[in-house]
């Protein structure tokens, strides 16, 4: 029984460790969705895309070089995906609520 419970604690752990990652990301990608947006002249839709890949660039960047200092067990590739993921949701936020326009 002990060591069910330990192992349930231990899946805890790690769900909490990964929900706190994924929201710095999301954070890092909201922050970075809104600086990109910013520094685009045109504001067209023929740059979201090249504004996206901007975004993933910075976090991969972001990703690798954080690794020096702090070990993330949560590989690169899953962060990129979740990334991605989550500039779709915002930017799509953001058109909705007006904070970017079309």
């Amino acid at each position: 029984m002990l060591g069910k419970l330990t192992s349930i604690g231990s899946g805890i752990k790690a769900f909490v460790s990964y929900f706190g990652v994924m929201l710095t990301v999301l954070e890092s990608v909201q922050e970075l969705v809104k600086v990109f947006e910013q520094e685009d002249p045109e504001d067209d839709k023929q740059n979201g895309e090249k504004k996206k890949q901007a975004v993933l660039d910075t976090i991969e960047v972001l990703y690798e070089e954080g690794q020096e200092f702090v070990g993330v067990d949560i590989g690169k590739d899953k962060v990129l995906a979740v990334a991605e993921r989550l500039i779709d949701i915002v930017v799509n936020f953001y058109n909705v609520v007006g904070i970017f326009r079309q």
